[in-house]
């Protein structure tokens, strides 16, 4: 009986831990397959302008120009920073998330070991005390009132 015990125990106890397991797999799989779908793909900028604009631009003196393209250089470098800078807040807290679930799975599954090495301890110690061959395993020794023990 306490080996069919100390079976089922073992099959529970590898059943949850491969559970933990899949379920920790599955939570990264699933955190880094949205990260990576959340991070924008390169795009290249294109300016196209008509015939008409740009003869009205060649009136347009260097400085303006000049002026125009810095405004435009910095509108862009903030859009993308701030762009960034967003997902990238959003997949470091996603991954801060994932971190602390591996620890707390990691800390379930220790406790789990744990338990399972006491358990085990105790059948051995249940099993070495109905042993026959062992008949003084944990039982008190009986002591006469001058001091000598009964063999």
């Amino acid at each position: 009986m306490a080996t069919e015990m100390t079976s089922a125990l073992r099959e529970f106890a590898l059943k949850k831990l491969t559970e933990a397991k899949q379920k920790g797999a599955t939570l990264a799989t699933v955190t880094a397959a949205s990260i990576t779908s959340n991070v924008p793909a390169s795009t290249s900028f294109v300016f196209r302008s008509n015939a008409a604009q740009q003869q009205t631009q060649k009136d347009v003196s260097l400085e303006t120009k000049m002026d125009s393209l810095k405004e435009a250089n910095e509108f862009l470098h903030d859009s993308l920073t701030a762009h960034a800078a967003e997902r990238l807040d959003a997949s470091i807290y996603k991954m801060d998330l994932i971190n602390e679930s591996l620890a707390f799975t990691i800390e379930n599954i220790q406790e789990c070991s744990h338990v399972m090495k006491m358990l085990n301890r105790q059948l051995k110690d249940t099993a070495a005390m109905k042993n026959e061959a062992n008949k003084t395993f944990y039982r008190p020794t009986p002591i006469i009132q001058d001091g000598s023990s009964v063999a």
